[in-house]
């Protein structure tokens, strides 16, 4: 009896330790979570839980492209490329890190954040090597809103190749 309120009592305290770190994140911690989530659903052909992290609201401006568009063009690009049998994701998104900015505006109800950086989407095919598909500089603006933080707005500018259609 007396091992069993001693587990449960380190159980209580790694879950609330946990807890409590969680709580204290920073908001830029938060978004880089988010980030990571959705590139690394995208590279793993979740090609839906990679758009988790959009707002029901959101928008490219620079396309006018909106969340429920983006949601089909992307099950289209994994039906199209990935749906036979025994054929891999081709697509890979990377963000560089070394030109990444994250701006959070504290100040703001609810709180905003911009992020600016390089995103690149490469393409392998089974017979030649990855080749960069996509290189842009994306501004993507967040709202802390009641699901957490998500995306509300995008734009880009290329930078080398073209979206993928």
């Amino acid at each position: 009896m007396r091992r069993t309120l001693v587990v449960i009592s380190l159980l209580a305290i790694v879950l609330g330790g946990y807890a409590t770190w969680r709580a204290l994140e920073s908001d830029s911690t938060r978004i880089r979570r988010q980030l990571d989530r959705a590139i690394t659903a995208l590279n793993d052909a979740r090609t839906l839980a990679c758009t988790d992290v959009l707002a029901l609201d959101y928008r490219d401006d620079t396309t006018q492209i909106d969340r429920e568009t983006l949601r089909r063009g992307l099950l289209y690009l994994r039906q199209r490329d990935a749906g036979a049998p025994g054929r891999s994701w081709p697509w890979h998104a990377s963000i560089d890190e070394s030109e990444l900015s994250l701006d959070v505006d504290r100040d703001a109800q609810p709180r905003t954040a911009r992020v600016e950086g390089v995103v690149c989407l490469t393409h392998t095919r089974p017979d030649a090597p990855r080749e960069v598909r996509w290189e842009a500089r994306l501004i993507v603006d967040w709202r802390n809103g009641d699901r957490g933080w998500e995306v509300v707005r995008t734009t880009h500018e290329t930078l080398r190749g073209a979206r993928p259609r």
